[in-house]
């Protein structure tokens, strides 16, 4: 019952994570050149990590002899690469027939020589931090304490980061998007260490002020990241370091907020309305890669609404609007088309991933 309910609430943070990702999409794809509102800003810093730190936490296992275990890489790169190829390609021949417009470059260049991948990057980002995960586990191994696996794992991140200033004008580090592979490295293995801790973990998050304490400072570090040009003072460093803090707690904060409504909602009191609510979102979040896959199909350009967004300066109440009604509209779409899809396990398995 425990691990039903642990995959319960980790597909519901699944969920509102990639209805984000749709979210974000809506505003910076469907009605365009309103990127600096401040909820595509809070979109753009909080949905990708949670789905890094997921990841970290259910790629870890370990024998019985407490080894670490080798992720199937032969399965992952069918799962992750082969649909992110193929779906972008399709995507980047449908595009110039979608009446979209994009911040990327939606072409064969953009598809293959930059580290966005036409915004199919999560995939084979995701499969190369995984493999990098598995080499680095040898090593992980060797140590006896949590204490020497975090602050080793802190170094080779810092050795990441040093060879991203060396690389990262080069062709072959934006080919493999190894700069987004060095961002989202510590939400991974974040997610890896919770795993590890066991209960400790969970524990950590329930404790007197741990959400309070990762709210202010998620708020502050995406504060300095999203508005960086307000502090000229600041060296380049703290910014660096912003972000994996501000993942971190991003995953704490999740965590804290969605394991004790999944508790209720799934609990024998609950009302049928409420449990019909969270297992909505728990089947969005079963259906999170599919979506992410297949949603830029169903976007629709809606240029109309541009003016009258910047009419109300942007605010928070009616972009949100806008982009939740439009979000909820493409991922409903995207659903259908994923169970036609699925009837046919060979297509299934090329442009979702699935088995």
């Amino acid at each position: 019952m425990a691990e039903k309910k642990r995959l319960q609430y980790f597909d519901m943070l699944k969920g509102l994570a990639i209805f984000l990702v749709v979210m974000g999409h809506v505003l910076t794809m469907c009605i365009r050149e309103i990127d600096r509102t401040l909820l595509f800003k809070i979109i753009g810093q909080i949905h990708m990590p949670i789905f890094f730190f997921i990841s970290g936490y259910f790629t870890y296992k370990i024998t019985e002899g407490r080894k670490i275990v080798m992720p199937r890489l032969d399965k992952r790169f069918t799962q992750l690469v082969i649909p992110g190829i193929l779906v972008g390609l399709i995507f980047m021949v449908y595009f110039p027939h979608s009446g979209l417009q994009s911040p990327f470059d939606m072409s064969f260049n953009g598809m293959w020589c930059t580290e966005w991948k036409n915004g199919y990057w999560f995939t084979i980002t995701l499969f190369l931090i995984i493999v990098l995960y598995s080499a680095w586990s040898k090593v992980l191994d060797f140590m006896k304490s949590a204490s020497a696996r975090i602050g080793a794992t802190a170094a080779l991140w810092v050795v990441l980061i040093i060879l991203d200033g060396y690389f990262e004008n080069q062709m072959w580090w934006k080919l493999l998007s190894l700069k987004l592979v060095v961002s989202f490295f510590p939400a991974f293995m974040t997610g890896v260490f919770a795993k590890a801790s066991g209960p400790a973990f969970g524990q950590f998050v329930k404790q007197r002020g741990v959400y309070t304490s990762a709210l202010l400072i998620a708020g502050f570090c995406f504060y300095i990241l999203a508005y960086r040009w307000e502090f000229p003072g600041f060296h380049s460093l703290i910014f660096l370091v912003a972000e994996p803090i501000m993942h971190v707690c991003l995953a704490i904060v999740g965590i804290a907020l969605v394991e004790p409504w999944s508790n209720q909602a799934f609990s024998d009191t609950a009302s049928p309305l409420a449990r019909r609510f969270a297992s909505m979102w728990q089947y969005i979040g079963s259906k999170s890669l599919s979506i992410y896959l297949l949603h830029y199909f169903f976007l629709f350009p809606l240029p109309v609404l541009q003016e009258p967004l910047r009419g109300m300066s942007l605010d928070m109440v009616p972009t949100l609007t806008v982009s939740v009604i439009v979000a909820a509209l493409v991922v409903a779409v995207t659903l259908l088309a994923n169970a036609i899809i699925s009837r046919s396990p060979l297509l299934a398995k090329l442009l979702t991933g699935s088995n």
